[in-house]
C-alpha cells in the first residue's frame, strides 16, 4: 500500500487506489472473513468431534495451535509502523 499510493492513505477509504490495490484489498477481505468465519464456528465444533472420537484426540493439538497463533500473529502485527496502524484516526 505504502509503495503504491507513495506514502500512507491521507483519506479514510479507497478512493483513489490503483486497480490491483483494489484487488488485493477484496481479496484479503474475503480471506479474512473466511478465516474468522472458520475459527468462530469450524474449529471448535472440530475440537468437540476430535475430543468426542478416541481415535482422533491427537489431532486436537492442530487445532489449538490455530487458536494460539491467533494473538501471537495479532502481537506481531503490532509490531507495524505506527502510520500504518492508525491511519484512520486522523
Amino acid at each position: 500500500m505504502h509503495q503504491s499510493l507513495d506514502g500512507w492513505p491521507k483519506i479514510i477509504g479507497t478512493d483513489g487506489f490503483p486497480a490491483m490495490l483494489l484487488i488485493h484489498d477484496k481479496i484479503t477481505g474475503i480471506y479474512i472473513t473466511c478465516l474468522l468465519l472458520l475459527t468462530v464456528f469450524i474449529v471448535p465444533a472440530i475440537i468437540l468431534i476430535c475430543l468426542l472420537i478416541p481415535r482422533w484426540r491427537h489431532l486436537v493439538i492442530y487445532c489449538v495451535a490455530h487458536l494460539v497463533s491467533l494473538p501471537i500473529c495479532f502481537a506481531l502485527m503490532q509490531l507495524a509502523p505506527r502510520d500504518f496502524l492508525y491511519w484512520w484516526w486522523d
